[in-house]
Parts: C-alpha cells; structure tokens; sequence
C-alpha cells in the first residue's frame, strides 16, 4: 500500500549553469542527507548510488531550458518493504517523465484545446520538438476524476452517419460527461449500468432501446422522457397530418375588392388508383401480409406501404403531349395575330389548318388558354395568393395570436379554404399551453380525446405516449432533461472533426471528460 509522502520539501542547489542562444542548461542536485521510501514511507540514510535525469522545463522567450537533475537511490531499511532499493522522489517531475510537472500541464492545455497535429506546430518555435504521437500519448495517460452521480442523461451520436453510433452519457447535476460507449444497443447500455449501481434517475429520449436497458437493469430507475422531444414529436406528427390534408402549396383568388375566396380547380379524382387503395387497405386489415399484397397486387412493398398510409384519394394527373406542341409550333405568330383580331377558336383552327396544321383542336386551346387568363385577369382584376404547406403549418404550431398581422390574414383565408385548420389550431395550442405549465392532469385528457378517435391528427403520437406514460410524467414533474446532451454531443462532433481520423472511443472520451 502506498503511504502518502510527508517529508519536507528537499533542497535544490544550483550546481553549474550554461546559456547560449537557443538554449539554458541547469545542473541541479540535492543536498539532503536522507530520503523516505515511497513504498513504506521509512526514512533512509544509506545511499546507494545516483544517476543524472535529463528534463525539460518550460521555456524562456526562445530559449529552450533543459534540467540535469542528480537523481539519488537509497537502501530501504525497513526488513519487510517490498522495494530494498529505492529513487528519491519529487513533487514538481513525475517517475519516469523527462519533463516537468508544469511543462506537461501547458502541454495537456494545449492539446485538449486543439488537435495533436496544430499542438506540435504550435510548441514547435518554443519547445525542443514534441510529437503528435506525444501528443496523443498525454491524453491517454491524463487521468480524469468523475463524480458518483446518482442522475445521468442518454444520447446517441454517429461516428460515421449511417454506419456507427454510439451513446453519450452525462452527469444531469455537473454536466460532467461520463462515458462515450461504443453503440447504441441494448446490451451495450445496460453492462454500463450494471457498473453504476447508485443510479437513481435517467433522462432519454423516446428511444426504444434505451427504455428496455434502463428496465432490465434496475426497474427502480426513475426514467424522465425528453421534454425538446415530446415537443418535437407532436410537431412531426402535425406536419404528417397537414400532408395528407392539404396540397404542397394552397392557392386562392380575390376578384376585385370583394373579399370572396375562390379556391383554384384542384385536379380530378384518380377513382380507379382509389378504389385499388382501399382494397388493399381492406386485404391488409384481414391479416394479409405486405409481401403477399405485393405480390398479389405486382408492385412493390415500398408501393402497398403508401397505399396502407394514404388516407384521402390520390388526384390524376394531367399529360401534356409535346408532339402536338411541336406540330404547332410553325403557326404560334399566327394564332397570336388572329387572336388578338378576336377570332374564335374555331375559326383559328380553320385557318391553320389551311395553311398546312395536322394537329388536334385541344392543342390549340390549350397553347391560348394562357393568353384569354391574362385577358380576364386584367378585366377582372383577379389577384392570386399561395401559401407553402410547411409554412401554413409552421404558423399553425406557433399560434395565431403569436403571427403579425400580414401571417394571419393568409391563416383566416386557409381557415375558409379548409375549416378544420381552426379546429387544429386550438388543439396545439392546447397541448402547447399545457406542456408549458406542466399540466399532467389535463395532459392525460387531452390525450385521452385523440385516442378516442383513430383518425384524430395526433393519435399515434398519443399511442406513443401511452406506452411510455410514466416517463412523460416525469418529464412534467422532473426538472431533469436531455437539453445537455445535444449540447454536449454538439461539442463531441467539434472534437471528432478536429481530430482529423483520430477519434477513436477512448481518445474522444479523455477530451469529451476532460474540463480545461
């Protein structure tokens, strides 16, 4: 066992000194009579023979400084110590280390704020040269003390998108990271804790997988779900909703002064596609599998899956032929020309078709229905307005008293168009209202009303809160959350970029726990 060291300091006495213009040499030597054993901690006076350490120490302007230190060896006089033989030791260089105890401090300073390769080349012009692969070596040997934390956050992060993960694990009260696991599985996470048994509380997100661990582990775990997450999840299934409501980009019309919405054509219903949809929504129901309903049906199983989602029916949509552009293109000046003498279509199609046209009626009416728009816009003065999907739903979640003015005028015209948009709107209003005021009781209501209904907007995502109902309470009670962890795995990613391919688990470990 290793008894701590309580003699006092030794003494230093300069023996020779040199100085040139790159360097400073200092010969150093004690001038104690005695030494303690650092294994049993007995004073010794015997002496057995010396030797000199070479050591670096930090730098003067540009001049390298170099120590030559007498290194004594005694005779340990206690029977029973392990070591008979024994070096004296120092409190300002480290067994073993060639240099100071202050140099290697700087040196760890600089490497955990910059890559190992920007650290050699900034000590380059100050130090005798230190390698990257020194470099990498002080972070390895740097020893860390991490707290006994009783509450801890989860998340996953990609060492390479797509292919490896990893999982993330913080002290919630010191914000101190603790481990960096190598994957995100189930067995992974739960070997760590099972070394943790003083664990009270576990902040996650909606994971899965994380969930079972933490349950396999220890039940009595107190699990806090995400709140960012709950709120992003509701979101999401806001905007899946609104997808399957509204078209990409709804369209309106003002004729005049007169505040009158007219809604743009949409295009006709596809009856043959919808009534295959249902269908396979039918056989699906009956317990048909997805490769069987691919099969039966010849189309893929990416095809039944959006068959089985859809839930309004799909629109035509409308071919243009080319040819007959092309066949008309000879005689565009033309049909311009008789139609600005106001000619009917008909007798425009009579004319060119003298003049040599082979093509359809339709073509041409389709080539001047551009031209007439313009024309009874102008007399009519009708103004169209549009408004993007995801921004009608970005305004929706955020509340319509919250919009300036210009937002809810194009909110009220959507609301005529669609109805339902208002009836929604309260809805998120109210789940947002009472997430913010941490309202579990009327949280369960208002969960309990989607879940009334299957084609309630966020049913799922109620279902989904259910199954996971005691952690989502907590996150209501809790002050505990993953806000941390997505800043803590934000400043991993820094790391991982800034090591150039030399973010190994453990080297990203040491610089994710180290705190400069």
């Amino acid at each position: 066992m290793l008894i701590p060291w309580l003699a006092p300091e030794k003494q230093l006495s300069l023996a020779l000194f040199q100085t040139t213009e790159q360097a400073m040499t200092l010969y150093l030597q004690l001038t104690t009579p005695s030494a303690f054993c650092p294994s049993c901690g007995t004073q010794s006076t015997q002496r057995h023979s010396f030797y000199t350490r070479k050591l670096q120490d930090l730098s003067i302007g540009m001049q390298h400084v170099q120590i030559h230190l007498q290194s004594r060896k005694w005779f340990c006089v206690e029977t029973f110590c392990p070591k008979h033989i024994f070096t004296e030791r120092f409190t300002w260089v480290q067994p073993y280390a060639r240099k100071t105890e202050r140099l290697q401090q700087l040196l760890r300073q600089l490497v955990f704020s910059m890559s190992c390769r920007q650290a050699e080349r900034v000590t380059q012009p100050y130090l005798r040269r230190v390698s990257h692969d020194a470099f990498l070596r002080l972070i390895r040997a740097t020893t860390v003390e991490l707290p006994h934390t009783t509450a801890i956050g989860l998340d996953d992060f990609a060492f390479r998108k797509g292919s490896d993960y990893g999982t993330l694990i913080c002290d919630l009260n010191t914000h101190q990271p603790l481990a960096i696991l190598t994957g995100r599985t189930s067995e992974v996470v739960e070997n760590w804790l099972r070394t943790q048994p003083q664990l009270q509380t576990v902040s996650r997100d909606g994971s899965k997988t994380y969930r079972e661990a933490i349950t396999n582990t220890n039940p009595a775990i107190v699990q806090v779900s995400d709140r960012w997450h709950l709120l992003k999840n509701a979101k999401d299934a806001l905007f899946k909703w609104l997808e399957q409501k509204l078209p990409a980009q709804i369209e309106w019309q003002r004729i005049g002064d007169d505040e009158v919405i007219q809604p743009i054509e949409e295009k006709p219903i596809d009856e043959l596609k919808w009534q295959l949809i249902q269908q396979v929504q039918q056989d699906y129901n009956e317990g048909i599998r997805i490769t069987q309903l691919a099969q039966k049906y010849q189309v893929s199983r990416g095809t039944i899956y959006s068959y089985l989602k859809r839930q309004s029916p799909p629109r035509k949509a409308r071919h243009r032929s080319k040819t007959a552009q092309l066949k008309l293109q000879p005689y565009y000046e033309a049909i311009i020309a008789y139609d600005a003498e106001h000619f009917t279509l008909n007798q425009i199609f009579k004319k060119i078709q003298a003049a040599g046209y082979d093509g359809s009626r339709s073509a041409l009416r389709r080539f001047l229905e551009p031209y007439h728009a313009k024309k009874k816009a102008k007399v009519a003065q009708i103004t169209t307005y549009s408004v993007p999907r995801v921004q009608l739903s970005q305004w929706i979640w955020r509340g319509f008293e919250s919009l300036k003015e210009e937002q809810k005028h194009i909110v009220t015209h959507c609301q005529q168009l669609y109805p339902f948009l208002e009836v929604i709107e309260q809805l998120v209003q109210a789940y947002r209202t009472l997430f913010r005021e941490r309202d579990v009781d009327h949280l369960l209501d208002w969960m309990n009303a989607q879940l009334a209904n299957k084609n309630a907007p966020f049913y799922s995502y109620s279902m989904g809160l259910r199954l996971d109902l005691a952690a989502v309470k907590n996150a209501f009670i809790l002050p505990y959350s993953n806000g941390l962890l997505e800043g803590q795995v934000n400043r991993l990613k820094w790391i991982k970029r800034m090591m150039y391919g030399r973010a190994k688990s453990d080297l990203l470990e040491k610089r994710m726990q180290y705190r400069l």
